[in-house]
């Protein structure tokens, strides 16, 4: 059996970018959304990170609760990358001039073609 292989990539590109960041939203939906909260949990016990990290699911996402700050991040935390819903939560962001930052399990995903397109 083969090892699996890990893809990672994109944030050396956007380093700069991301260290502005003070204010995040993060969209996930299913077991990724548990995987969101245990994130937000662990970045406030180790100090302020950002001024606000909030979970939403990918469903509940709209302009009233994608924060409207001047240095804010949207993070889509996703298995699949395929979620309807996390697809238009990305648009949405970056309608808004948020940041937007994509994990995923899957490479060439939905969501990783938004993303792209967007860059």
């Amino acid at each position: 059996m083969a090892p699996a292989e890990v893809f990672l990539g994109g944030f050396e590109k956007a380093k700069e970018e991301l260290v502005l960041i003070d204010n995040l939203v993060i969209a996930a939906n299913g077991a990724s959304f548990f995987a969101a909260e245990y994130g937000q949990f662990i970045m406030k016990a180790l100090g302020p990170l950002f001024n606000s990290v909030s979970v939403v699911h990918g469903h509940e996402v709209s302009s009233q609760n994608l924060h409207l700050k001047k240095f804010a991040g949207y993070l889509t935390l996703s298995q699949s990358g395929a979620s309807d819903w996390l697809v238009e939560g990305v648009k949405k962001a970056a309608s808004l001039g948020l940041s937007c930052i994509n994990v995923v399990n899957v490479e060439d995903s939905p969501i990783t073609k938004v993303i792209n397109e967007l860059a």
